[in-house]
């Protein structure tokens, strides 16, 4: 399949929750259309998250982010947070300010079919868990409704 590339640029910032932090929103336009993609996004999520009463209002978010050309496959994040009230800033937006331009790779055939800065397949243990859980509520439902009758004497 044949990718094109553009720059687009954000419109709503960090507007769409993924896991713990917030992607920024994409805008571009294609064929004289204009769409919006969130991203980039990443295959997996590992998140380490500390709560107390007693930590500063601002969440701390350490995270394996270094550059735009450099993003890792699995983000790992380290909250440290407030458990009343807390605020909390996207660690994309050091990489990401808003406003900034950004590579958008879309399909020519389908220009909604687009993703930010590289294409993130989420990872085969997420679908094996998917499949396995699928496959256990198949089997509980037939069990349930064509398992043994139970009788009480």
């Amino acid at each position: 399949m044949n990718w094109n590339i553009f720059w687009g640029l954000y419109t709503l910032a960090f507007a769409v929750r993924y896991n713990d932090i917030s992607l920024p929103v994409v805008e571009y336009t294609a064929n004289g259309r204009t769409y919006t993609v969130v991203g980039p996004k990443f295959s997996a999520t590992v998140s380490k998250s500390f709560s107390s009463p007693f930590h500063r209002v601002k969440t701390d978010i350490p995270s394996n982010l270094t550059t735009r050309e450099d993003l890792p496959d699995v983000l790992k994040l380290n909250l440290r947070q407030n458990s009343l009230a807390s605020l909390t800033e996207s660690p994309l937006l050091e990489l990401y300010p808003i406003g900034s331009e950004v590579d958008v790779f879309y399909n020519p055939r389908k220009p909604k079919m687009a993703y930010v800065q590289r294409f993130a397949q989420p990872q085969k243990v997420l679908y094996t868990i998917i499949l396995l859980l699928g496959l256990t509520f198949l089997a509980s439902a037939l069990f349930i409704f064509f398992g043994p009758t139970i009788t009480m004497h």
